[in-house]
């Protein structure tokens, strides 16, 4: 039995949840169906191993570098013997490549948005390839492999796959005959939620019934309560707050249209769910988002930071139905490459070509 390991610099599915626990998690558990053996490694206040769904799940207390090299090197080298090594880009990276080189195991670094835009991940990954030139990295989009490339990574050895969709999202039925407008992801400037709630402002004046939901915390949670007051808009705008995976797709069935305002992006797992949902969607020009959203065949992109478009685009969704439905199929059909199961193949071939070439 082939024994993987997967590194996440951080806390763990369900105890975060975020694109790359959930990432993570699906991940391992796909691979233990398939009769694989998984031991997901993250970080933890209190350190305890037990296993976990189909999985093992390993929580490492949170200490500085030096001393989850120690850690983790014991767990790999002398408990589990791991084929294959996963980092989740970060301090875990870095590790996987002390490790990797070490003991000739096969590494593969995948990368997330914020990690292009890193300078400390930056700085890990230069060491890493000091250390180890040999390893395989991991883009979610092509724009995403073009800004590896970019920071010096060699073009033959980067891969694109994209992040897995559980199915549960393929089976929603939009609710077209609604005016309501949802949005998943953090309540942050970077998601351009500022800008988001004064387009909602002109939606409202074209549409008075429009509603919008928003699932999700963070730092603008403050902000986004108080412009809701002083709007008088308590009744229009529904602040969901954080909400479990498993109970995420049920917010696409009230929604008969998906919004992504962000200022700056990658390639964000609401988005991709959204169109599995079949949702028509509206979406910022920034990061990956043009990889996937063509303007007017599967969606509409706008500039970022333009309430006056954003809200253009979103009323002109609502006010015709058959666009809308239009644009949701298709989004659907072109989401169909990024089901768990077709993601999961991907990943399994690799781990096995990986293992049987040491």
């Amino acid at each position: 039995m082939m024994k993987i390991c997967i590194f996440i610099d951080g806390p763990v599915y369900p105890y975060v949840v975020g694109g790359a626990e959930i990432f993570a998690h699906q991940l391992a558990q796909q691979l233990s169906n398939r009769e694989y053996e998984v031991h997901l490694i993250g970080i933890s206040r209190s350190p305890r191993t037990r296993p976990r769904y189909n999985y093992y799940l390993h929580l490492l207390p949170s200490v500085k570098f030096v001393g989850k090299v120690i850690a983790i090197s014991k767990m790999v080298l002398h408990r589990f013997n791991c084929d294959v090594v996963l980092s989740i880009m970060g301090h875990s990276a870095t590790i996987g490549f002390f490790l990797a080189k070490m003991n000739r195991i096969p590494h593969i670094i995948r990368f997330a948005g914020e990690h292009i835009i890193s300078i400390k991940d930056s700085i890990y990954l230069r060491l890493g390839l000091l250390i180890n030139s040999h390893a395989l990295y991991i883009a979610l989009a092509e724009s995403m492999k073009k800004k590896m490339v970019n920071m010096g990574l060699p073009v033959n050895r980067i891969l694109v796959i994209p992040n897995p969709i559980d199915d549960r999202f393929y089976k929603v039925s939009p609710a077209y005959d609604t005016h309501n407008i949802l949005y998943v992801g953090r309540l942050e400037r970077v998601k351009g939620i500022d800008m988001f709630l004064k387009s909602f402002l002109m939606v409202k004046k074209a549409i008075p019934d429009s509603r919008l939901i928003m699932v999700g915390n963070g730092d603008l949670r403050s902000f986004t309560e108080n412009f809701v007051r002083t709007h008088d808009l308590r009744d229009s705008v529904i602040l969901v707050g954080k909400v479990p995976f498993e109970e995420i797709d049920k917010y696409f069935n009230l929604a008969s249209l998906f919004v992504l305002p962000s200022r700056n992006e990658a390639l964000p797992n609401a988005l991709l769910q959204a169109m599995a949902a079949g949702l028509p969607i509206v979406a910022t020009k920034v990061g990956s988002v043009p990889d996937i959203i063509v303007n007017k065949k599967n969606g509409i992109l706008v500039p970022p930071a333009n309430p006056r478009k954003l809200a253009d685009a979103v009323v002109s969704l609502l006010s015709n139905k058959n666009l809308a439905k239009k644009l949701g199929k298709q989004a659907r059909k072109d989401a169909e490459k990024y089901k768990v199961n077709k993601v999961v193949d991907i990943y399994e071939k690799l781990f096995q070509v990986l293992s049987h070439k040491q």
